[in-house]
């Protein structure tokens, strides 16, 4: 286990690269020995493997093992893949061969599982001596069987030594570990020469972090692990098997303990500077689900380049399902309306699925009441009721109004232009006087000369009629001249009609 000292990643980095050319070479020599078509028999040969292997780089053979395991894993550090003609293979995390030391290596699957449905794992570990090391001296420092979701994925790799490829400096985030230490370190449990703990992955890890502690005897032979993950509500039950003993271990949380509900799953492992151990895993079966895919809802405010809110993950689905559980209103800012504006991903994709929602500034409203009144009776001319947004308006002007002068604001009303704010009130009142019309009535001689003149001041509307005058003396009666307005009708505002009346002088 982790000590508080991190492994030397430069050292064990030139060491491997040293081990691997000879094991190349190595590689070589066995490939030459074989012939082609047994060789491509083995690489691609079913799941149905039974033929025992030679015990080639360890000191025993593993047991029939599954699935060809070579493409179905990712291999970063020093883990290797190793085959033979007679269709078994097995993984080494971390093979101190050749004069290699201080080495760390993992093994993530090439798909993720979905921790919403159950899964199994079968597999067997060897942690002990290899055919090019001697059988005595001290064995450090052992495996994990890891589930993840660090930010490098199925890229990751860890230190070496007691760190075991999980913890220390730059240790496996958003992961919990299963640990198989042949070596008891200051922070070890002490109650056997090898020790199984689960294990939540961090900088320094203490003895007090060792959980479900259970003890082995490490040695030449292949331990049995089995590995069982049962959902149940939010997280779920970790039940394994090792060297014969069961053990289990319950999540209360995906989302708090793996970030998420899918995630990678795989095997580290790591020597230190002094031990020669090889460590290496042999598969029997892999988990088989349906796949799923995760979901992932990025929250902004203005826009997809505005400012980032927040993320969450959605419960893995299927390909084709439809993505319908998105939180429209989740890390809604103040002041911004909802629900948000939706984008992206909307049926499920064989990927990581990315749904985008944007909230924007709310608009804030006001209320503008506008009136046109009748200034001599009172009467409602017309009426406005506005809903606009806050902040500046207007200008709202009169109306004309057939027969009305022009609108005026009147006391107490709201100016007709300004600034209003969010959920404010107002009213704009104009007032308007009817117009008056001009009706002249002329009485005058037939010789043009005016014998009378009335202006009068109307309202619009019908006038008349307006008769001739009987009492000018000398004159006869006036009759009314048919090129003049006529003596009654109807007159608009601002209007003027002229009536004449002519009179001729008595003989």
């Amino acid at each position: 286990m982790f000590n508080g000292t991190d492994g030397k990643l430069t050292a064990y980095r030139e060491e491997g690269k040293k081990s691997m050319k000879k094991r190349t070479g190595k590689f070589k020599i066995l490939c030459t020995l074989a012939l082609t078509g047994i060789l491509w028999t083995a690489f691609f040969a079913g799941p149905a493997l039974t033929v025992q292997a030679s015990t080639a780089d360890f000191r025993v053979s593993p047991p029939a093992t599954g699935p060809r395991t070579g493409a179905m894993f990712i291999r970063n550090g020093c883990a290797q893949w190793h085959y033979y003609w007679n269709h078994v293979d097995w993984l080494t995390v971390a093979n101190p061969d050749y004069g290699a030391v201080a080495e760390t290596g993992s093994i993530w699957a090439c798909s993720p599982v979905d921790l919403n449905q159950p899964f199994t794992v079968e597999s067997y570990l060897y942690m002990y001596h290899n055919t090019l090391q001697p059988t005595t001296g001290t064995l450090a420092d052992g495996i994990t069987f890891t589930i993840q979701n660090d930010p490098c994925g199925k890229n990751y790799i860890g230190n070496t030594g007691p760190n075991l490829g999980v913890y220390g400096s730059g240790y496996v985030k958003n992961a919990l570990s299963i640990e198989f230490d042949t070596y008891s370190d200051a922070n070890d449990p002490k109650g056997g020469v090898g020790h199984v703990a689960v294990v939540k992955p961090a900088a320094s890890v203490g003895l007090a972090d060792h959980i479900n502690v259970g003890y082995f005897t490490p040695g030449c032979r292949w331990i049995p692990l089995s590995v069982t993950w049962t959902p149940s509500g939010a997280g779920g039950k970790l039940s394994y098997s090792f060297d014969g003993k069961s053990y289990s271990y319950t999540v209360a949380d995906c989302n708090a303990q793996f970030g998420g509900k899918t995630a990678w799953w795989g095997f580290t492992g790591s020597t230190n500077a002094k031990a020669r151990q090889s460590n290496a895993v042999a598969m029997k079966t892999f988990p088989t689900q349906n796949p799923t895919y995760p979901i992932t809802v990025y929250y902004y405010a203005d826009s997809l380049s505005g400012r980032y809110l927040g993320s969450a993950s959605l419960s893995a689905a299927q390909v084709g399902a439809a993505i319908t559980d998105v939180d429209l209103y989740k890390f809604a800012p103040a002041g911004y309306a909802t629900p948000g504006t939706r984008s992206g991903a909307t049926v499920v994709a064989a990927t990581t699925n990315i749904v985008y929602v944007v909230y924007s500034k709310a608009i804030q409203t006001a209320t503008i009441t506008v009136v046109h009144k009748d200034l001599e009776n009172g009467s409602i001319l017309w009426k406005d009721v506005l809903t606009v947004n806050a902040g500046p308006y207007g200008p709202y002007e009169s109306f004309p109004f057939p027969n009305y002068e022009t609108g005026v604001l009147v006391a107490g009303s709201a100016p007709a232009s300004g600034t209003i704010g969010a959920g404010e009130s107002i009213t704009i009142t104009y007032g308007y006087q009817k117009q008056k019309a001009t009706i002249i009535v002329i009485h005058q001689s037939s010789t043009g000369a005016q014998l009378w003149r009335d202006d009068l001041t109307v309202d619009p509307g019908s006038y008349g009629p307006y008769s001739n005058y009987p009492y000018f003396d000398g004159y006869d009666i006036g009759r009314w001249l048919n090129t003049s307005d006529p003596v009654s009708g109807t007159i608009n505002g601002g209007e003027t009609k002229t009536i004449i009346f002519v009179y001729n002088l008595l003989v």
